[in-house]
């Protein structure tokens, strides 16, 4: 199973028992989206043997695949080929979640209590027996007081952790100044930007401080359509990427680039990641329209106005944007028709440069060659313009 920033779940294949929920019991060779829980705001994802278990963003629980043991908390030991919410949960915030062999467990912070269900042959739920529980039961521990509502004098929870047929509560003395751990936020594990970075490069550019650590990862950003898809997300009005949302930080990318292209060390930087590796890596069948968000940002590098480099910046940007399915085009085309004017128009002046460059280059008619990729490299850019004007 696989989670994108914005929220999408990716799984694929053993399925016999659901487990990748997508509503049958088919193995996958290939990833596939589980659409039903793409608005649902998926913060993280665990998996036990052959259940999966998912934790939102606003604490909720969900679980599909083998009920055998009761691992899915639904008061049954039925299989579930579809993400299902678990109802006894609703109500309690979940901040931390996992799945050993067969049994789940789950933290919820502000009652101070640790949830498990499953199987507990082994006294894995940590409920005093050695039953399994198909509804999710309190582990007793001494993070807990006698009331079981609130965290002891002594002990508070910082992290659950499941293994096979066995859990791990780490803990801390009360008081502690080291927090819990809050699954729902996310560990990117990529190198991206966001709006405290683009002030902390803004800073270092105008005061000449650049560290060769900023240069390393500004390389690992334009070299990696990953990384820069995950950059510049709108926090601040809580958006995820959908067919009529980009959810980009536009201003903060604006100043990101003004920045850049006043560092020529820099700028050689960015323009070589692009033009070598990121724009040649775009794939015209995405999984997820999150990777569709390159074609909101892209366009306001600075040097993608220099007609000059139509050759290995624009057209070639144009040309994977026109190898998407209609439906990929379509969805950039809202997300383009929705941009202020401002930022709709610098497309439009990227490729009507590009045209106007390319119709007063002279040209030795002797060389067909030259002419070919002239008069495609001219379709590309009018094919884009018109779709702009749609």
């Amino acid at each position: 199973m696989a989670l994108t920033l914005s929220g999408a779940v990716i799984g694929w294949g053993k399925n016999s028992f659901g487990q990748l929920g997508l509503e049958n019991g088919t193995d996958q060779w290939f990833p596939v989206q589980i659409e039903s829980v793409r608005s649902q705001r998926v913060r993280h994802i665990v998996c036990g043997e052959d259940h999966t278990a998912l934790l939102t963003e606003d604490g909720g629980v969900f679980t599909f695949g083998s009920g055998t043991n009761g691992q899915l908390g639904h008061n049954s030991n039925f299989p579930q080929y579809q993400p299902r919410k678990v109802l006894e949960l609703m109500g309690t915030l979940i901040t931390q979640l996992d799945c050993g062999r067969r049994h789940t467990v789950a933290f919820a912070p502000q009652l101070g209590r640790v949830y498990t269900f499953g199987l507990g042959a082994y006294g894995q739920l940590g409920c005093g027996e050695t039953m399994s529980c198909s509804s999710p039961v309190v582990a007793k521990g001494p993070w807990m007081t006698s009331s079981s509502t609130s965290f002891g004098n002594k002990t508070s929870v910082m992290k659950i952790v499941a293994g096979g047929d066995h859990c791990f509560v780490l803990s801390a003395k009360a008081g502690s100044l080291v927090e819990a751990v809050d699954m729902r936020d996310i560990n990117h594990g990529l190198t991206v930007i966001h709006s405290a970075i683009v002030d902390d490069v803004e800073h270092k550019i105008r005061s000449n401080t650049v560290t060769p650590e900023l240069m390393r990862k500004l390389e690992a950003v334009f070299t990696s359509q990953q990384c820069l898809n995950g950059c510049f997300f709108n926090t601040r009005k809580n958006l995820v990427t959908d067919i009529h949302n980009h959810a980009v930080d536009l201003s903060a990318v604006r100043r990101f680039f003004q920045a850049l292209a006043r560092h020529p060390q820099i700028n050689e930087i960015v323009l070589n990641g692009l033009e070598r590796h990121l724009i040649p890596s775009l794939h015209e069948s995405p999984l997820d329209i999150d990777s569709l968000r390159l074609y909101v940002i892209l366009p306001e590098y600075e040097m993608f106005t220099a007609a000059e480099r139509y050759k290995t910046l624009a057209v070639p940007l144009a040309k994977k944007l026109l190898s998407l399915h209609a439906d990929h085009q379509s969805i950039i085309g809202n997300w383009w028709a929705k941009l202020p004017s401002t930022y709709i128009e610098r497309i439009i002046k990227i490729f009507q440069e590009c045209v106007k460059f390319i119709l007063e280059q002279k040209i030795n008619q002797h060389d067909n060659q030259e002419f070919a990729v002239r008069e495609e490299c001219l379709r590309c850019s009018l094919e884009v313009l018109n779709g702009v004007h749609k």
